[in-house]
């Protein structure tokens, strides 16, 4: 039936609405060298990481910022590689690569430093007290300003750390979990079935749960459904919306493509459709996010909508 189905048209995610078409009409607003791996924003500051494809090599990489609303592209650091994640706090640009090391520099330019050899992790999460990562069943806290590395609780099967006030939370199969940003015992903050993409907004927790945007109280632990149709990959939320990416196939041999999604209280929309998509970020007020237009150029352009 698989084999049929991508023979004959197009194949989705399983549940994937038509859709309707955008809201608004999506604009380039900076341009990157290439394939945009990642992005990552505090709110005004937006990064990214690219391979470069304009030298005609496959082993130039860039980190690369923004301020919107100028979105002009500032090159802070040259990487073989894009890594496997970037994030914008304390006024630095902040990057890990998995068995690889953890990077920052300036947001306005300067040196880059290597604070740890070594982050065996598919993601961290990072606030004002520091950095953390899950690796071998147990989470971890690097704090920038000593140098040290602690260990917060063993034993546990998170994905990706999410700090919020004086805790971290993460997502297990059976529910969103918590342990104090001081180290301590694990606790079930949600009795939730597979929760996944774990966000913060507005000093709530969202995550997608059963295909549902749900937001879960912090303390309390209470579950509340908001809008329907959610996928954790790339995902961005805000009062009036989330947003996401979402692959799809079409033609014969098939050929993968990508959608952004935009779903508010009027339903679900596709806000962008190409050959690529980055996630998705919300800053200034606008939907940010990088895509490789259809028939267009093998550089990938920057694209900032307002918030619905």
């Amino acid at each position: 039936m698989w084999f049929l189905a991508l023979a004959v048209g197009c194949i989705e995610g399983v549940g994937a609405p038509e859709g309707g078409p955008p809201r608004v009409e999506a604009r380039p607003a900076t341009q990157a060298l290439g394939w945009v791996r990642q992005i990552a924003t505090d709110g005004s500051t937006v990064a990214w990481s690219s391979y470069d494809f304009t030298k005609g090599t496959s082993d130039r990489a860039t980190i690369d910022v923004m301020t919107l609303p100028s979105g002009a592209r500032r090159e802070l650091a040259e990487e073989r590689h894009p890594p496997a994640q970037i994030a914008v706090h304390g006024g630095y640009v902040w990057w890990h690569y998995r068995d690889g090391g953890l990077k920052r520099v300036p947001v306005g330019g300067g040196e880059v430093e290597r604070l740890v050899e070594r982050l065996p992790a598919a993601c961290f999460g990072i606030d004002d007290g520091g950095v953390y990562w899950f690796a071998d069943a147990d989470l971890f806290r690097f704090d920038p300003s000593t140098g040290t590395t602690t260990t917060l609780v063993r034993r546990v099967l998170g994905d990706c750390p999410v700090p919020l006030g004086d805790r971290v939370y993460w997502n297990e199969r059976r529910g969103t979990y918590a342990v104090p940003r001081a180290g301590g015992e694990a606790t079930l903050v949600a009795d939730l079935k597979r929760p996944q993409g774990l966000v913060v907004h507005d000093g709530g927790l969202y995550a997608c749960v059963d295909d549902v945007l749900t937001h879960i109280d912090p303390t309390s632990g209470e579950p509340r459904k908001v809008r329907s149709y959610c996928r954790p990959d790339g995902l961005a939320v805000t009062d009036t919306g989330h947003w996401f990416r979402v692959a799809y196939y079409e033609g014969w041999p098939a050929e993968e493509k990508w959608r952004v999604a935009e779903v508010t209280s009027s339903g679900v929309s596709w806000l962008y459709d190409g050959l690529g998509v980055s996630p998705v970020v919300v800053a200034d007020g606008k939907v940010v996010w990088f895509g490789r237009p259809h028939d267009g150029p093998i550089e990938w352009s920057g694209y900032a909508v307002p918030l619905p």
